[in-house]
């Protein structure tokens, strides 16, 4: 299982996460953990995933939780599932662009930021 780590800073802003590189078929979570002062938000849509290479939107998730509301100074996860290996090219790393959204659910902004997602698939 691979995953990476978002962390809400008390500022309500975040750090670009680590890449997550992952093979394909693999489990992934994103274990997101709330320093901020108020309750937040978090989800990640699969379908406004791109592809890096040209831009187009292309989704590499299976299925799994898009969201998840996280208690102020309190760490939940959103697991993903990320399609079979015949949904990518044999021993290439593809490279995508997700987009994590966050807000109060107080009808504040709704922030937004861009990590990258490597899966790489293997060999035939």
């Amino acid at each position: 299982m691979s995953q990476t780590r978002i962390v809400i800073k008390p500022d309500n802003t975040i750090d670009d996460p680590a890449p997550l590189a992952c093979a394909s078929g693999d489990a992934i979570t994103f274990v997101v953990e709330n320093r901020h002062r108020d309750d937040q938000n978090v989800w990640i849509d699969p379908d406004r995933i791109v592809h890096k290479h040209d831009g187009r939107k292309k989704n590499p998730l299976a299925h799994g939780k898009k969201s998840v509301r996280v208690a102020a100074g309190r760490i939940e996860t959103i697991q993903q599932q990320v399609k079979d290996k015949g949904e990518f090219e044999p021993g290439v790393v593809t490279r995508f662009k997700y987009t994590i959204e966050w807000d109060d659910g107080k009808g504040g902004q709704t922030r937004e930021k861009d990590p990258d997602l490597e899966v790489t698939a293997p060999p035939n």
